[in-house]
């Protein structure tokens, strides 16, 4: 997706998969951020100096202070239960803002 920001450059916005690898905290994030230089929309600390811009569609769905709202989502989890052993998996739908934010998207 893209769109025109201020400075006329274009802004683009990519709804992607990912699998981490191991549990770490933020690896999705600063692997988008600062390996691939693609920050998470909402994301004010992984840019590798990119100033922090919202995507037009986004603004409105990014209520309160900036990085309170990361367009982030874990689709589906699988693990071992640490006690039992026992297998265990989770899946959640596409948060309501971020079906927003692709339908936006998707009509510019």
């Amino acid at each position: 997706f893209g769109e025109e920001d201020e400075d006329d450059a274009t802004q683009l916005c990519s709804l992607v998969e990912v699998t981490p690898r191991t549990g770490r905290r933020h690896q999705i994030r600063q692997h988008m951020g600062m390996a691939l230089d693609a920050p998470l929309v909402g994301d004010p600390l992984y840019r590798r100096g990119k100033r922090l811009t919202t995507i037009a569609a986004a603004a409105p769905l990014l209520v309160g202070k900036p990085g309170s709202v990361l367009f982030l989502h874990a689709a589906a989890l699988a693990l071992r239960h640490p006690v039992t052993g026992e297998a265990l998996s989770f899946s959640d739908p596409l948060p309501t803002a971020f079906e927003g934010l692709v339908s936006a998207l998707r009509r510019r």
